[in-house]
């Protein structure tokens, strides 16, 4: 018979009797016992891992997998909702917490830099010699792009 044939038989065997055995220890399988004698050391041939269906249900987490119905059924914990609820609200209430935060920080820099541009009007105002460039940084990289970043000046915060 050729090996195909005899592949394809064993492809079709029930998972539970997927290793092959000698025709003494399983005398229906005598088609397959043929490839018996190309291996003469093993008792049993086993399939490969991968071709097993045991391999490619492993794959799948177990709180997806099919349950026995033979096993006792579980209900859902009725907690369950609460507790989704509960871990989305603290979640959130930690982002408006980190969101405050930053809004803090953002608006002491805007105090800061309107002190500094009261600071230099006054002193313009009062006919003081002032250098405007130097004192806003302008001409440095690093200054310019902290006033361009601020949201308080790009129009971006909140006018109170």
């Amino acid at each position: 018979m050729d090996n195909r044939v005899l592949l394809r038989q064993l492809l079709r065997t029930p998972p539970a009797s997927r290793t092959l055995q000698t025709p003494a220890m399983r005398p229906q399988t005598r088609n397959l016992a043929l490839l018996v004698p190309t291996f003469p050391h093993a008792r049993y041939l086993s399939l490969p891992r991968v071709i097993q269906p045991s391999f490619w249900a492993s794959m799948i987490p177990s709180f997806l997998r099919n349950r026995p119905s033979s096993g006792p059924a579980r209900e859902a914990n009725p907690a369950t909702p609460y507790i989704i609820l509960g871990l989305l609200v603290g979640s959130q209430a930690i982002q408006v917490l980190w969101l405050k935060r930053d809004r803090a920080h953002d608006m002491r820099r805007a105090e800061a830099k309107i002190g500094l541009l009261r600071e230099v009007i006054g002193r313009v105002q009062n006919g003081e010699d002032v250098d405007v460039e130097k004192e806003l940084g302008t001409g440095v990289e690093s200054e310019e792009k902290e006033w361009e970043e601020s949201e308080f000046f790009t129009g971006g915060g909140e006018t109170g």
